[in-house]
């Protein structure tokens, strides 16, 4: 009988921790590639950047839209590399709908899209945490998808910028 009693609660105990997981997604399944228009390494200046203690549940009430003029474009993609960096940011597994941040801050990626809404991906340094949303051409925040599950990710992006200056 104990066997039994233990077996039950190591199968709940099993369900219990997967059922919290965020799952995993890629931003394949948000926009086409054909939508983009511009990619852009850019500083958001962002002094009120908020960390959510739990997340798990659903904040996107609690997002903040994006001031305009904190946003510095430190470098546009050249155009040669848009399609493989492309290829490479969709395929990267995000952790759907894990919200860490109310609003991206620091180095971040923007994708403008061809209606002028863009993507903004944040990633902490050596971290998953992170924010990629999109906003609306006034800066308002339309959708939420999650973050990285790893920094590598970012950081692999981050190098597309690099190659651009060779």
């Amino acid at each position: 009988m104990k066997k039994i009693l233990y077996i039950v609660l190591s199968v709940l105990f099993i369900i219990f921790l997967t059922s919290c997981d965020p799952g995993s997604t890629s931003l394949e399944y948000h926009f086409e590639k054909e939508e983009v228009k511009t990619v852009e390494l850019i500083h958001y200046d962002n002094h009120n950047q908020h960390h959510f203690r739990f997340w798990a549940p659903n904040h996107f009430s609690d997002l903040k839209n994006l001031d305009l003029e904190y946003i510095a474009v430190i470098k546009t993609l050249n155009e040669e590399l848009l399609s493989s960096f492309l290829d490479e940011l969709l395929e990267y597994p995000l952790l759907d709908t894990y919200y860490a941040y109310d609003s991206p801050s620091g180095i971040c990626i923007r994708l403008t899209m061809n209606n002028n809404d863009f993507v903004i991906v944040h990633c902490m340094n050596n971290r998953f945490n992170g924010y990629i949303g999109k906003y609306d051409s006034e800066g308002k925040v339309l959708d939420f998808y999650g973050c990285f599950e790893s920094y590598s990710s970012f950081s692999n992006l981050l190098n597309y910028f690099s190659e651009d200056d060779k």
